[in-house]
């Protein structure tokens, strides 16, 4: 799920929004009142991607506004792009701050079949519709394929950081994140690290808003 993802990622150094799950109203209303922010976003924690687009994801005004959301969305049915006709079953809430958005990226892990080993991929255009800029767009996505003792070498950090128009003031944080994420994509025989979107705030932070991780059982 991505809150244990999220949890994954704090334990390697990468920084989350704060936030908490919620298995119940109460527990919703709770993390809402305790993060110190003048908005939320409660996100249905289900194995599929697309929860936005089919009502699993709310920006919230108020701590009211996370209870209303909470009571009609746990317990029932959500359909997404990526389940079956008969969808899955919310159980369980992730009650996140909002933060300011200047720019989304694309940033995955992955292992590549054919090379036997793991590839970054990477766009300058992240967000709900990756699927659609692979499709029509397929030169704004990049892959680079690394050595899994060596990692990602400075010059090529140096590469994507450009490519991806990461900020002067953001690029010690940039190296940061790749480095960690790397090292959490070998420790934990992960097949998939995926964060879409990556994003840019208004103060130059890189925020992982949401990500995926497989792990090879």
């Amino acid at each position: 799920h991505e809150y244990q993802a999220k949890q994954l990622f704090s334990s390697y150094g990468i920084n989350v929004l704060k936030g908490d799950i919620a298995f119940n109203v109460d527990d919703a209303v709770k993390i809402a009142e305790g993060i110190d922010s003048k908005k939320w976003v409660v996100k249905a924690q289900i194995h599929s991607g697309g929860r936005g687009k089919a009502g699993g994801v709310k920006l919230c005004n108020s701590p009211e506004d996370a209870k209303t959301f909470a009571k009609g969305i746990l317990g029932k049915k959500i359909v997404t792009d990526q389940t079956d006709s008969e969808g899955v079953i919310v159980e369980k809430l992730l009650v996140t701050e909002l933060t300011n958005i200047k720019k989304e990226l694309y940033l995955s892990i992955i292992i590549d079949p054919d090379l036997e080993g793991p590839s970054l991929i990477i766009s300058s255009e992240g967000g709900t519709d990756i699927e659609k800029i692979a499709e029509k767009n397929p030169e704004k996505i990049k892959k680079i394929n690394f050595d899994p003792i060596i990692g990602l070498k400075p010059y090529q950090i140096r590469q994507i950081a450009s490519e991806l128009d990461i900020p002067k003031s953001s690029t010690v944080s940039f190296y940061n994140l790749l480095n960690n994420l790397q090292t959490a994509f070998s420790e934990i025989d992960s097949t998939l690290i995926e964060i879409n979107p990556l994003v840019i705030d208004d103060n130059d932070n890189l925020i992982p808003l949401d990500c995926k991780i497989n792990i090879d059982d």
